[in-house]
């Protein structure tokens, strides 16, 4: 089945997020062993705020892969964990601005919702979702059987 624009710039989409995630996770691992934060009054307390976060930043990016390779495999799904873990992710940094109120964000904490929530309009938009959900492939295919029972 030939891969339309839409399904391959989805899926570079999904593998850039999970290359940057991974990115993040080897940086904050490296910047948990850098000098300059050894050696703060509180460097004790900032390694470990800066391993939870490479903890919670690399099952994410894993997740990410899995939706790549899922994507990238024409699978179900693929476009299933895609969706499922950007509508978290919208969801959470949506709440996490309109939590903190409208007033007390600026542009980059509004921005960012908004790019999860992009990648979900992408996801759903119908070239995607007809090719991971095959609804192209299971008209072509009715067609052929009813030519061959007629």
């Amino acid at each position: 089945m030939k891969r339309s624009g839409w399904v391959t710039g989805v899926t570079v989409i999904q593998l850039l997020l999970a290359l940057t995630l991974l990115g993040v996770t080897i940086y904050l691992l490296v910047l948990a062993r850098s000098p300059e934060i050894l050696n703060e009054k509180d460097g004790a307390e900032a390694v470990h705020g800066l391993r939870i976060a490479a903890a919670i930043c690399a099952p994410l990016a894993l997740i990410y892969f899995a939706s790549v390779l899922g994507l990238w495999k024409n699978k179900l799904w693929g476009w299933w964990v895609g969706f499922l873990v950007n509508l978290a992710a919208a969801g959470t940094l949506a709440y996490s601005v309109i939590d903190d109120g409208w007033k007390n964000s600026d542009a980059e904490d509004i921005a960012l919702p908004v790019v999860f929530i992009v990648l979900l309009v992408l996801l759903v938009i119908p070239a995607v979702r007809k090719h991971y959900w095959g609804q192209a492939d299971a008209k072509q295919d009715a067609a052929l059987i009813e030519g061959k029972q007629a």
